[in-house]
Protein backbone atom coordinates (compact mmCIF):
# COMPACT_ATOMS: atom_id res chain seq x y z
CA UNK A 1 0.00 0.00 0.00
CA UNK A 2 1.17 3.14 -1.17
CA UNK A 3 0.20 6.19 1.22
CA UNK A 4 1.10 10.33 0.20
CA UNK A 5 0.86 13.25 3.01
CA UNK A 6 2.42 16.17 3.60
CA UNK A 7 3.65 16.95 6.85
CA UNK A 8 5.73 19.34 9.06
CA UNK A 9 8.32 17.25 10.82
CA UNK A 10 9.70 19.94 13.60
CA UNK A 11 9.92 16.99 16.70
CA UNK A 12 11.93 14.57 14.54
CA UNK A 13 15.62 14.77 13.31
CA UNK A 14 15.16 14.41 9.55
CA UNK A 15 18.20 13.47 7.20
CA UNK A 16 17.83 13.42 3.54
CA UNK A 17 20.14 10.65 1.30
CA UNK A 18 19.92 11.40 -2.11
CA UNK A 19 22.83 8.62 -2.64
CA UNK A 20 23.58 5.62 -1.14
CA UNK A 21 27.46 7.71 -0.84
CA UNK A 22 25.63 10.13 1.34
CA UNK A 23 23.75 7.59 3.29
CA UNK A 24 27.16 5.63 3.70
CA UNK A 25 28.75 9.33 5.25
CA UNK A 26 26.14 9.58 7.61
CA UNK A 27 26.63 5.56 8.94
CA UNK A 28 30.34 7.26 9.14
CA UNK A 29 28.95 9.54 12.21
CA UNK A 30 27.51 6.71 14.52
CA UNK A 31 31.11 5.25 15.35
CA UNK A 32 34.16 7.31 17.04
CA UNK A 33 37.22 6.66 18.85
CA UNK A 34 36.73 3.86 21.72
CA UNK A 35 38.06 5.88 25.18
CA UNK A 36 40.02 2.13 25.60
CA UNK A 37 42.57 2.86 22.71
CA UNK A 38 44.95 6.03 22.86
CA UNK A 39 44.80 8.52 20.32
CA UNK A 40 45.89 8.18 16.66
CA UNK A 41 45.35 4.81 17.22
CA UNK A 42 42.81 4.53 14.28
CA UNK A 43 40.31 2.35 16.24
CA UNK A 44 36.89 3.11 16.75
CA UNK A 45 33.79 1.41 17.66
CA UNK A 46 30.23 1.95 16.82
CA UNK A 47 28.13 4.02 19.29
CA UNK A 48 24.80 4.15 17.68
CA UNK A 49 22.68 1.34 15.26
CA UNK A 50 19.60 2.23 13.38
CA UNK A 51 16.40 0.33 14.03
CA UNK A 52 15.67 0.38 10.37
CA UNK A 53 19.03 -1.13 8.87
CA UNK A 54 19.17 0.28 5.21
CA UNK A 55 16.83 2.20 3.23
CA UNK A 56 15.39 0.50 -0.36
CA UNK A 57 16.29 2.81 -2.80
CA UNK A 58 17.50 6.86 -2.86
CA UNK A 59 16.83 9.34 -2.52
CA UNK A 60 15.13 9.20 0.54
CA UNK A 61 14.10 10.55 3.65
CA UNK A 62 14.67 9.61 7.20
CA UNK A 63 13.08 10.53 10.32
CA UNK A 64 14.60 9.96 13.27
CA UNK A 65 12.33 9.73 17.05
CA UNK A 66 14.34 8.63 20.27
CA UNK A 67 17.06 6.36 20.89
CA UNK A 68 17.07 3.71 23.43
CA UNK A 69 20.02 1.92 24.94
CA UNK A 70 20.82 -1.60 24.13
CA UNK A 71 22.50 -4.10 26.63
CA UNK A 72 25.90 -4.26 24.50
CA UNK A 73 25.96 -0.07 24.88
CA UNK A 74 25.29 0.92 21.00
CA UNK A 75 22.01 3.26 21.55
CA UNK A 76 19.67 2.28 18.60
CA UNK A 77 18.17 5.26 16.45
CA UNK A 78 14.09 4.79 16.30
CA UNK A 79 14.21 5.56 12.28
CA UNK A 80 11.98 5.07 9.51
CA UNK A 81 12.67 5.84 5.82
CA UNK A 82 9.92 7.78 3.69
CA UNK A 83 10.56 7.10 0.10
CA UNK A 84 9.26 9.38 -3.30
CA UNK A 85 9.41 12.52 -1.12
CA UNK A 86 8.68 15.81 -2.52
CA UNK A 87 10.15 18.87 -0.63
CA UNK A 88 8.79 22.33 -0.35
CA UNK A 89 10.53 25.27 0.11
CA UNK A 90 8.57 27.42 2.42
CA UNK A 91 6.92 29.59 -0.01
CA UNK A 92 5.37 26.66 -0.86
CA UNK A 93 3.48 26.30 2.21
CA UNK A 94 1.61 29.65 1.87
CA UNK A 95 0.50 28.01 -1.47
CA UNK A 96 -0.55 24.87 0.60
CA UNK A 97 -2.62 26.51 3.40
CA UNK A 98 -4.52 28.29 0.82
CA UNK A 99 -5.21 24.80 -1.03
CA UNK A 100 -5.73 22.97 2.50
CA UNK A 101 -8.55 26.49 3.01
CA UNK A 102 -10.20 26.26 -0.50
CA UNK A 103 -10.26 22.45 0.02
CA UNK A 104 -12.26 22.96 3.59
Amino acid sequence: MQVRFTATADEYNTTLFRTEDDFIAYLDTLWGPHGGYRTGSGKRIQYEVLSDREPQRYPCLMLSAGKRELNNGKDEIYNIFLYDVEIHDDDDEEEDEGLAQAAA
